[in-house]
């Protein structure tokens, strides 16, 4: 994906700037050119001269050091990338997005146990204890597929099964599928429980050792079976599969000839010990969420078709009379705690032969199946996880969380590691199909209390359990474009909100950013003021710092005013989170487009912290979607599902060395998320780091070009060792040294801008620039008004007093810029921690005073014969040292002191702008009553 980053962008405009201002000089130099009659070729090498004087071109290098130097850094650190120009962009990521299983959580998974799925035949103990009851409900199950038709099958509801209306009332219930006890061992299950979990997985044995995905191998191993694989000289007329049997039980044979064996056996086919071949394999895909074998049972000589995969997948493929009761209560209970749960299922495939298996595909198999049970995975939060997103919380970057896996285990997580309050409730938006119509709609409900739902126009909490569905009408999508009741909404506006607890909402257009009172926690306009709106209230211990950030505002003006962390701050207010599954984004996705937006989407995508269920795609379109709300979002992944939201981000970070690392262009041999903070941190070093080399070269080429300028203007200019002298002794040094300087030690809710159009980096260069055309003009002057100073007569000469004093002050100019443009907190270390250049510019420095205040020093006055330097009398000499002192102090204090103040002035005074016509934009409350009454009547 290109890099949408407005530093390269501008960039190329600034040297555009800077190579306009190179023609203007050659321009006004061209009239002393023709006056002195100077030829036509000597003209063009000194309009090239000026060109390249104006346009340097080291710019390019200089400006990749810094990038060069944090990529190092971070190669000590065991990160790695493979696109450099991505670096600087992570100085402006606003979003961090995380994948949840080995990114978030430990990569491996421990099996706490196995619930098989019992007939609920109950003995004095209210359980049923026999240890043959899964296998007892697996057969019976099998009884009732050969006396019940699949087209009956397929009409019954995924509910209980009831009592069939001709039972006498005499016979004892019928007996439902339900949940027996967790088994911590798997291989104390017995039945096609077991045999799912030893033969449906991808397995592979490499040099004796099992290798594979963490889970299967998890799985594999809790079933104390052991796999043996072909070897390299089996019979080539044979077929060999994978084998997996008990560890106790002796090995018949590898070769698929099961009528062979059968014969061979004299004892008949109990004697024969039980192995299961894998014939073939439907290899997990994170779409389907699911995976499937076809496996010969030795033993029988059955085919069976097993599946193992999501709950709610596999649900749908199973036979209604084969669902647990109470699968959603157990399942809840398991994802609540933040366990990884997979749902297995099997069936006999009597259709198949052999050959047909080869062939068949998995959409003709993957029907019918009987439910067998669920595995529970205990998957830990990573130690360092909850540390990590505290800072990136406290850095003001939103934290999302993107994975495939169940929403409540995703919520158990989210709200372990704090991506979400623990204590708030959190709304699960999820799709809900009608049983009267069979119509799709989204319902918001809340997690913990299930009676409590959000409105699904504003996705404030509704005054009552009624749920109204957001696509009850075409009403939302004309609300959307402003018409009908609601017509004096602008079109995309949207909540940001919420009404709950005494916290009203309000709802306003997406942009211009939301009004914000300066100074106060208060964020809109009163209820009772003359707009008819309501408010959003900031928690008092966050009012100052996080109103400041909603208004854009930063303390030392570094912050953009296309920043966006409005959007997402405003949520802090709300007294709720919000999450969203897989199919329900997709769904409300389908409705949006640039050219029509939907506002509820672009409500969830600005306030949803948990989008769990989802597929690769719906990553990848989550992240799309995300930036085109102008956030710059960077994706942490580990698996190859990841691949898509990885390449797609503006960063992609791959804790993996696999498939992710081909897609991601960091890559982390440490697979912890704390590598994210050291890139950030990094990024934010190297775009500074890129901005002040890419101003320090601009200023130097400005600053020589007032020189050249000035010279030409009475046909005399720099000499050649003059220009090496200041291109290899002083700027060269000074350049690649000054972007040495290291990361700030932690991330700061400040940002770094990323434009050189920005109002800080304009008003920095054109200031600069001033201040040096300036002080070189008063030292010229000042040299003209000394009696013992005689003009240049004798053109083309550089051997003058102009030449002398205007090299001696441009080379003081040179190192004045670098330290002020030397920027330290918040992005990086001190400039003492940076010895190099500290030495550097301190060696330069003294070196710059003692030409100009001692040339009768031996050695010195040796190097101002190499440079062509006029002898220039003791007094004119600390006039000019104190004139390059003051360009110091005026360089200084302009960057650090008047920049800093005139651009919090002017950002300031934009942002008043913003807010007054975002305040008489607001959306009156009666517009979003008017909606919801026309809903009503639909």
């Amino acid at each position: 994906r290109p890099t949408r980053f407005k530093f390269y962008e501008d960039s190329y405009k600034f040297i555009g700037i800077l190579a306009l201002i190179a023609m203007l000089g050659f321009t006004w130099s061209l009239r002393t050119f023709i006056h002195d009659g100077m030829d036509v070729s000597m003209m063009v090498d000194r309009s090239l001269d000026l060109i390249t004087v104006t346009v340097p071109p080291a710019l390019p290098a200089a400006m990749t050091v810094g990038t060069a130097f944090a990529l190092s850094r971070m190669k000590k650190k065991n990160i790695f990338c493979i696109s450099p120009p991505r670096v600087n962009v992570c100085g402006k990521i606003n979003l961090m997005c995380f994948d949840k299983t080995g990114t978030l959580t430990e990569d491996g998974l421990d099996v706490l146990g196995v619930r098989p799925v019992l007939l609920n035949h109950k003995n004095s103990n209210g359980h049923g204890n026999d240890s043959n009851a899964h296998a007892s409900f697996y057969s019976s199950m099998l009884s009732t597929s050969s006396t019940q038709s699949f087209s009956q099958v397929d009409s019954v509801e995924l509910s209980p099964l009831s009592p069939s209306p001709s039972s006498s009332s005499q016979l004892p219930p019928p007996a439902v599928p339900s949940f027996g006890p967790l088994h911590p061992q798997a291989s104390t299950v017995e039945g096609p429980l077991l045999h799912v979990l030893a033969s449906c997985h991808s397995i592979t044995r490499v040099h004796g050792e099992l290798i594979g995905d963490p889970l299967d191998l998890k799985m594999f191993e809790s079933t104390r079976w052991v796999l043996e694989e072909p070897e390299q000289g089996a019979q080539f007329d044979a077929i060999v599969p994978t084998i997996v049997r008990p560890r106790d039980a002796q090995p018949a044979t590898q070769v698929l000839d099961f009528e062979h064996i059968r014969e061979s056996f004299t004892k008949g086919p109990e004697a024969i010990p039980l192995e299961l071949g894998i014939i073939r394999q439907f290899d997990f895909s994170s779409k389907l969420q699911r995976m499937s074998v076809l496996v010969k049972d030795l033993k029988s000589g059955k085919l069976h078709i097993h599946c193992k995969g999501s709950p709610e997948v596999i649900r749908e493929l199973c036979r209604p009379e084969s669902i647990p009761v109470d699968l959603h209560a157990v399942l809840a209970s398991y994802t609540r705690h933040g366990y990884r749960v997979l749902a297995c299922a099997t069936r006999e495939a009597k259709e198949l032969t052999w050959l047909k298996a080869q062939k068949v595909s998995r959409e003709r198999v993957e029907r019918k199946l009987t439910f067998l049970g669920l595995i529970i995975m205990q998957n830990k939060l990573k130690p360092e996880t909850a540390d990590i997103i505290a800072q990136l919380r406290a850095a003001h970057i939103r934290t999302v969380m993107a994975t495939g896996d169940n929403a409540l285990t995703a919520l158990s997580v989210a709200r372990e590691c704090h991506i979400v309050n623990p204590d708030q409730p959190i709304f699960l938006g999820d799709l809900e199909t009608s049983s009267a119509d069979g119509s799709v709609r989204i319902v918001w409900t809340d997690t913990e209390d299930l009676t409590s739902h959000l409105d699904p126009i504003t996705l404030n909490p509704t005054p009552s359990a009624s749920v109204i569905s957001h696509d009850a009408s075409s009403m939302l999508n004309s609300f959307a474009e402003g018409v009908g009741p609601s017509s004096m909404v602008p079109a995309g506006a949207g909540a940001l909100g919420g009404a709950a607890n005494n916290n009203p909402s309000f709802v306003l257009p997406y942009a211009p950013p939301a009004p914000v009172v300066s100074g106060t926690a208060v964020v809109g306009a009163d209820r009772n003021g003359d707009n008819g709106s309501t408010i959003i209230s900031i928690p008092e211990d966050h009012a100052t710092e996080d109103t400041a950030l909603l208004q854009g505002e930063s303390t030392n003006g570094f912050m953009d005013d296309s920043d966006p962390p409005w959007l997402w701050m405003a949520q802090e207010g709300h007294p709720f989170s919000i999450a969203v599954t897989g199919k329900a984004f997709a769904h409300i996705a389908k409705k949006h487009s640039v050219e029509a937006p939907s506002r509820i989407f672009r409500e969830v995508l600005l306030r949803a912290q948990i989008f769990a269920r989802m597929s690769p795609e719906h990553k990848t379109q989550l992240i799309e979607s995300l930036q085109n709300e102008k956030y710059c979002v960077g994706m942490c992944g580990d698996g190859a599902n990841d691949c898509g939201a990885l390449k797609t981000a503006d960063v992609g970070v791959s804790l993996s060395e696999a498939e992710a690392s081909i897609a991601a262009p960091f890559t982390s041999r440490t697979p912890s998320i704390a590598c994210v903070v050291k890139i950030l941190r990094e990024g934010r070093a190297a775009l500074v780091t890129s901005f002040q080399c890419f101003k320090y070269m601009a200023l130097y080429s400005m600053i020589q070009f007032v020189s050249v300028t000035i010279l030409y203007s009475i046909s005399s200019n720099l000499s050649d060792f003059q220009y090496l002298w200041i291109d290899l002794f002083s700027i060269l040094p000074l350049a690649v040294l000054m972007s040495r300087t290291g990361a700030y030690k932690k991330l700061v809710p400040q940002q770094p801008t990323g434009s050189l159009m920005s109002i800080t980096v304009i008003a920095s260069v054109l200031g600069q620039v001033l201040i040096a055309l300036a002080t070189q003009i008063v030292a010229y002057q000042v040299l003209k008004s000394q009696d013992w100073f005689e003009p240049l007569t004798e053109k083309g000469s550089v051997a003058c007093y102009e030449n002398t004093v205007i090299f001696l002050f441009s080379n003081v100019q040179y190192i004045a810029v670098v330290l002020a443009f030397s920027i330290s907190k918040p992005f990086r270390k001190p400039i003492s921690s940076n010895i190099l250049f500290a030495v550097a510019v301190t060696v330069l420095l003294v070196l710059s005073y003692l030409i100009i205040l001692f040339p009768t020093v031996p050695v010195l006055d040796w190097f101002e014969g190499i440079l062509g330097i006029e002898y220039l009398p003791t007094h004119f000499r600390i006039i000019l040292a104190a004139i390059s002192l003051g360009n110091f102090g005026f360089c200084y204090l302009y960057e650090k002191i008047i920049v800093v103040w005139l651009v919090e002035k002017l950002k300031a005074a934009v942002r008043r702008r913003k807010v007054k016509t975002a305040t008489n934009e607001l959306v009156p409350v009666s517009a979003i009553d008017d909606l919801h009454r026309h809903q009503h009547s639909l």
